[in-house]
């Protein structure tokens, strides 16, 4: 299997960090005034790996479908059978600022989990939708209903399981040199943090 990278729609993106990985991985950035979208359309690739669905997809005559159609219920069915919901993002401190900063790092993880509590409320809000879909509501109870009331947790504690498998899965592919334990992917101030939103 052959790895190309670049930009869905933009020609010439290039990732804002370099990746890491063995130099016998089989990846290389497509050419410069391509986009994964156009190289997907016109059969160059057999498939995409995106957070959002290229612009090539739901065209009329374009045979570019989704692995799953209804990954709604794809990605439901995963997350009951193995207890993950993947995580989104992750927030990082260079090094040397956490050193000349100790306090940092929790503190971070204390205000993005008051902006997150902020975030939770507002899918409940029912005088003045804050996103524009009419059943969001019921879309986030069904959601607590099905993975609880912090269905997208913070910190490390609450995401061990799924960090653990991340790494076994990077590591089991070949896209990490070693498997890491989740205590060296952390500030140690974080790792047995329990804020509760």
């Amino acid at each position: 299997m052959q790895w190309v990278q670049g930009g869905l729609e933009i020609p010439g993106r290039k990732d804002k960090f370099p990746l890491n990985v063995p130099a016998d991985f089989p990846l290389s950035p497509i050419p410069d005034d391509a986009t994964l979208s156009a190289m997907l359309e016109a059969g160059e690739l057999d498939a995409l790996f995106s957070a959002r669905a290229p612009s090539c997809y739901g065209k009329p005559g374009v045979p570019v479908a989704r692995l799953y159609e209804n990954f709604a219920d794809a990605e439901r069915e995963y997350a009951a059978r193995t207890g993950i919901l993947p995580i989104m993002h992750a927030l990082g401190v260079r090094r040397d600022v956490l050193e000349s900063a100790p306090w940092l790092a929790i503190s971070l993880v204390k205000a993005f989990t008051e902006a997150k509590r902020i975030a939770d409320e507002d899918l409940f809000e029912v005088t003045a939708l804050k996103i524009g879909l009419p059943w969001i509501v019921d879309e986030a109870l069904r959601t607590r209903k099905r993975l609880g009331h912090d269905f997208w947790p913070y910190g490390v504690a609450a995401n061990r399981h799924t960090l653990e498998t991340m790494a076994r899965y990077s590591h089991d592919q070949g896209l990490a040199t070693r498997l890491l334990r989740v205590e060296e992917m952390f500030a140690p101030t974080t790792i047995d943090s329990t804020i509760k939103v």
